[in-house]
């Protein structure tokens, strides 16, 4: 039985690779974005006030996970979002990881702003 060069199945890996995505799912896009969106998104429909150190924890949790992006809170008013009201205090109690991007919701220019002093 011959044997095959060293480098095959490296070089055979990766043809297979890069062709996968057109054999399999022809017509769609070739990169899909995942965005874990429970801190902000999961938590504003609390009915009761999630605390600080609770949201902190869960997003650090979810950094060790290793997840890409983590859209964690939300800049808007308290008035309107009750449960994002400790926004700049979860955004500065956060544990980054490198290869974590922590994304925030900031609907218009004061939410904006404040987004950019937490970073």
């Amino acid at each position: 039985m011959a044997t095959l060069p060293r480098k095959f199945p490296s070089i055979f890996l990766q043809k297979l690779a890069r062709n996968y995505a057109q054999f399999t799912v022809a017509g769609l896009p070739s990169f899909v974005k995942v965005v874990e969106v429970g801190p902000r998104d999961g938590l504003q429909n609390e009915n009761t006030i999630v605390p600080t150190e609770t949201k902190i924890e869960f997003i650090n949790k979810l950094s060790e996970a290793r997840l890409p992006v983590i859209e964690a809170t939300s800049f808007v008013s308290p008035k309107w979002v009750p449960q994002m009201a400790d926004h700049e205090e979860v955004m500065k109690g956060i544990e980054r990881h490198t290869n974590t991007i922590y994304a925030a919701l900031a609907p218009n220019t004061k939410g904006f702003n404040l987004a950019v002093s937490t970073v």
